[in-house]
């Protein structure tokens, strides 16, 4: 009978590592890339806010007027956006909306600095 070479020999253990680093490279890669789009979309939020609020009005009506399973894909990829405009769009006073949206803004830095802390190299 031969000899059977053992699994986790230090080659495949070695090689293990390097692919976890690689995961979590790109993972973390991911997460920042993220957290820049989300920056540059809250940005824009805030500028239309600031300047013209019927920018936000046309995104809503835009966001509204996709067919249903883009919209829903739409929601799912951008939420916190969506969830922000769906309140400016309500009737609530505007102290309360902004607040709101404040709310939405900070939930989604704390999310994703907490998936790039997820991914941070052990």
């Amino acid at each position: 009978m031969g000899m059977a070479t053992h699994p986790a020999s230090p080659q495949g253990v070695q090689g293990s590592a390097n692919a976890v680093r690689q995961t979590r490279g790109l993972d973390r890669a991911l997460a920042i890339a993220v957290l820049a789009m989300f920056v540059l979309v809250w940005v824009g939020f805030a500028i239309g806010l600031v300047g013209d609020r019927g920018v936000l009005d046309s995104a809503w009506e835009w966001l509204r007027g996709l067919p249903g399973p883009i919209q829903v894909v739409v929601w799912v990829l951008f939420l916190p956006i969506a969830v922000g405009l769906w309140i400016w769009e309500s009737t609530w006073p505007p102290l309360v909306a902004l607040l709101l949206v404040a709310g939405m803004i900070a939930w989604t830095f704390v999310a994703i600095a907490g998936a790039i802390r997820a991914f941070r190299p052990a």
